[in-house]
């Protein structure tokens, strides 16, 4: 396995957690730390989607964050 190869394949699994952590963040937890996401409209997240999936780790350094703040 070269090098081309390996990268490819980080990538493709930092995108398929992405696809699974960042939308789950986005529609179930967001709305419930962020008042404003909680009132705006489905669409308004689904155009969040991209953007969720590709800061996923930072997504869910912070909810982790806040979980351990409320305790």
């Amino acid at each position: 396995m070269n090098v081309p190869e390996i990268i490819v394949i980080v990538v493709g699994l930092y995108a398929a957690l992405g696809l699974l952590i960042g939308p789950a963040l986005l529609f179930v937890r967001g709305p419930k730390r962020d008042h404003a996401l909680g009132g705006s409209g489905r669409s308004v997240r689904l155009l969040l989607i991209p953007g969720s999936v590709a800061v996923w780790p930072v997504l869910l350094f912070a909810w982790r964050s806040a979980d351990g703040d409320s305790k």
